[in-house]
């Protein structure tokens, strides 16, 4: 439309230009011309200053047509070339220039500017062309690897969330764990310690079976022993007897000595009593005499009492003698039995106090093993803690780097929509080397 509405100014334009000159030019050559004709033919008559005007105007007007008609090709219509190839750049079309060989008259030189002008804008053209594909390439892609992002972290966000969760619940069964294992780790001892200790008791036991077979073996030789004892306590208590009634006559010599002693320390004391202050001192030895006989006779009593205890307990003993002579028979079959079983003990406890050592040693291993996995319990458990800590700051800083990208993915459709406005309006220039 444009172009048209040039190619009509122009067209009107040099018909304007052609019928003022033509116009001005015949008659300017019909008044000048024609009357200098006439004069030169010395014409007086208006016939002949008539024909003479005609014919100057006549070839006036052939003379304007001839200029007009060479001014036209000279710059009119090089001109309008120039505003056709013009309009055409002006629509994006870089195809047009203006042939070397196409007559431009006097704007020839402009002919070299236009063409030089258009090479530069092809140039430009197809850099802007590169560009806006480039860009708009760029722009999808970026929109894509940010979406792909976005969604990668917002998958990331979720499988964080997870794992903030489940270190959260890992780090409260971990604690459980912990004092679970802290709890066992009691038990292990308290088991080790009840092992140690029957281990202890196995090991007592193993030596009071052993010392129970020693005291088997002493004590069958003691009954052994006992039983000559007895025997011998037999004989003894016989000769006790004899001894026993031959003290008897020698106490009742002593009470009698002690009876005639008294007697005699009654006269004393008479006598001194008698003799006055003199016979004192004689009078306190002779009470002192009296009161020793007293003494003597008394504990004579008791011995011969004593002595009738004694007879009648060694006729006990004899008694009971004999019953210890049985009851040692039935101690030794005892002991013999005794020394058997503990014999047969012996064989039974060796093993079981080996295989209690082995248990407790095994306590001992699982008590230290189980104190190590308490140790790395509470270790593991304060990790936990601290990687859920840790997996909760990701997450938050998680989900701001996911707002980041959200805003910059909108950034990046809108400046992908313009890279496609560029890409559309790039493509609307047309190279010579495109169809």
């Amino acid at each position: 439309m444009g172009m048209n509405a040039d190619k009509k100014e122009i067209r009107r334009i040099a018909l304007n230009y052609t019928l003022k000159t033509m116009t001005f030019s015949s008659i300017t050559a019909g008044i000048v011309v024609g009357s200098l004709l006439a004069y030169l033919a010395d014409c007086i008559h208006l016939r002949g200053l008539i024909i003479s005007f005609f014919s100057a105007w006549l070839a006036g007007l052939v003379v304007a047509w001839i200029s007009t008609t060479n001014n036209s090709r000279k710059f009119i219509y090089p001109t309008w070339l120039l505003v056709e190839q013009s309009n055409l750049i002006a629509r994006g079309d870089f195809t047009a220039e203006v042939p070397l060989n196409q007559p431009m008259g006097q704007i020839a030189l402009m002919r070299d500017v236009f063409n030089h002008m258009v090479a530069e804008l092809r140039f430009i053209g197809s850099q802007i062309k590169e560009a806006g594909f480039q860009i708009n390439n760029s722009s999808a892609e970026a929109v894509r690897i940010t979406d792909n992002t976005l969604e990668s972290i917002n998958t990331m966000t979720g499988l964080i969330d997870q794992i903030a969760r489940g270190a959260n619940e890992q780090a409260v069964n971990m604690q459980v764990t912990s004092r679970s294992a802290a709890f066992m780790a009691d038990l292990a001892q308290q088991v080790e310690q009840n092992f140690s200790a029957v281990a202890d008791h196995a090991g007592a036991t193993e030596a009071v079976v052993a010392d129970g077979l020693h005291n088997a073996s002493f004590q069958r030789q003691k009954v052994t022993e006992s039983m000559t004892s007895i025997a011998r306590v037999s004989e003894s208590i016989g000769e006790l007897e004899e001894k026993s009634a031959m003290i008897g006559q020698i106490v009742n010599v002593i009470t009698d000595i002690a009876s005639q002693t008294n007697l005699l320390a009654l006269n004393a004391a008479i006598e001194a009593a008698r003799a006055g202050e003199q016979g004192r001192g004689f009078a306190v030895v002779a009470e002192e005499v009296r009161k020793l006989a007293e003494e003597t006779s008394t504990t004579a009593q008791s011995i011969y009492g004593l002595i009738g205890d004694i007879q009648n307990s060694t006729i006990q003993v004899v008694e009971d003698v004999a019953s210890a002579r049985e009851v040692l028979e039935s101690q030794t079959d005892a002991v013999l039995n005794n020394e058997k079983l503990l014999l047969r003990l012996k064989e039974y406890i060796i093993p079981v106090t080996q295989q209690i050592q082995n248990i407790a040693t095994a306590s001992q291993e699982i008590t230290h093993s189980t104190n190590s996995i308490n140790t790395e319990m509470e270790n593991i458990a304060a990790v936990s803690q601290e990687t859920a800590a840790a997996t909760e700051e990701i997450f938050a800083s998680t989900e701001e780097q996911s707002k980041n990208i959200a805003n910059m993915l909108e950034c990046v459709k809108e400046m992908s929509l313009l890279a496609e406005k560029l890409e559309e309006q790039s493509n609307a220039i047309k190279l010579p080397n495109e169809q």
